[in-house]
């Protein structure tokens, strides 16, 4: 079996640290970040849809959050990368850390990921629910840039909460407040597209619904999630199995129980593996296979990645058999 390259999502690991120079609240408990480099150090440059991996200090110094947040735009030379930052009543504390920013205060930046590209299609439908606005601005820019078809809507729960882009966008786009216009008919938003593709990035009910529609539809759906489905994911974890997991560089043949993942199994074992999420959406922990028949549980590979079974996210992807040999 051949392994394709992991690193076509990673488009850097810089290992750099940014300073924050500008910060201003764009909506009701959305802040917008400017970074810079720290030092002499260049931004590396990112494509449409990327995001970044974010290490957030802890009040003792260390760093343990890890937290991912699309870049705004697309890169026009060596400008500052731009962020939006909703503060999340019942988050991990993340988002609470990065409100908390002033200028000045320094970043660590793990990496620069892609797992929400723009792929070639006749015209294109960007749906954003809320901060999920952010990635759609630069798969916008880059389809016009293109001289695509396309259109934006933008979907909140009130007024307040709707980020003006209107300087970032070439033309006007849409906005959907449900407080005035009442809940958004996705059918309705739909409808007049005749193929294509939808891009939709925003909470789960969103892309639950759009995933729905998208079965009998003429036109192809991508999603960027915040989190994972937890319906879904409790779905699949009801048919969990034990299997053996072989790691072909270490050495090492290691025993994954039906109720633990690869990734705490192979950590547990002293093996240094990167990780974020652990739900599955961003990445991190992707790892290229060499034998074995996967269960694919990720929200990130397509229909054509998760049948090559070259690669697999160890956070939450299992073995549909009784053995997988991994490259790590």
């Amino acid at each position: 079996m051949s392994v394709s390259p992991v690193s076509e999502r990673v488009l850097a690991t810089p290992g750099l640290t940014v300073t924050v120079v500008s910060r201003h609240l764009a909506a009701t408990d959305v802040v917008w970040l400017e970074l810079a480099p720290a030092g002499d150090r260049e931004l590396p440059s990112w494509t449409a849809g990327a995001h970044i991996e974010i290490a957030l200090p802890d009040t003792d110094g260390s760093c343990h959050l890890v937290r991912h947040y699309s870049l705004i735009g697309l890169p026009s030379g060596r400008e500052n990368w731009q962020i939006a930052v909703l503060r999340e009543a019942n988050g991990r504390g993340g988002s609470a850390a990065m409100h908390d920013l002033q200028l000045g205060d320094v970043l660590e930046v793990r990496a620069v990921r892609n797992n929400f590209p723009l792929k070639d299609a006749t015209e294109y439908l960007f749906i954003a629910g809320g901060i999920g606005i952010t990635p759609l601005i630069g798969l916008a820019q880059e389809a016009d840039r293109k001289g695509l078809a396309w259109n934006l809507i933008h979907l909140v729960r009130s007024a307040d909460r709707l980020i003006d882009v209107t300087s970032l966008l070439p033309r006007d786009s849409r906005s959907h407040v449900a407080d005035i216009h009442g809940r958004a008919d996705l059918e309705v938003l739909t409808a007049s597209l005749r193929g294509g593709s939808v891009y939709a990035c925003g909470p789960a009910p969103l892309l639950s619904d759009l995933e729905k529609l998208a079965h009998d539809a003429p036109w192809d759906l991508a999603v960027e999630r915040f989190a994972a489905d937890p319906k879904q994911s409790a779905d699949v974890q009801s048919t969990d199995r034990p299997f053996d997991v072989i790691l072909q560089r270490s050495g090492k043949r290691l025993h994954v129980p039906a109720h633990r993942s690869i990734l705490d199994v192979v950590r547990d074992a002293g093996v240094s593996v990167d990780f974020s999420c652990q739900e599955g959406i961003c990445s991190s922990c992707e790892i290229p296979v060499l034998a074995g028949d996967l269960d694919h549980r990720d929200h990130v590979l397509d229909e054509a990645e998760r049948a090559a079974n070259d690669c697999m996210m160890i956070c939450v992807s299992r073995c549909v058999g009784n053995e997988l040999t991994l490259d790590l």
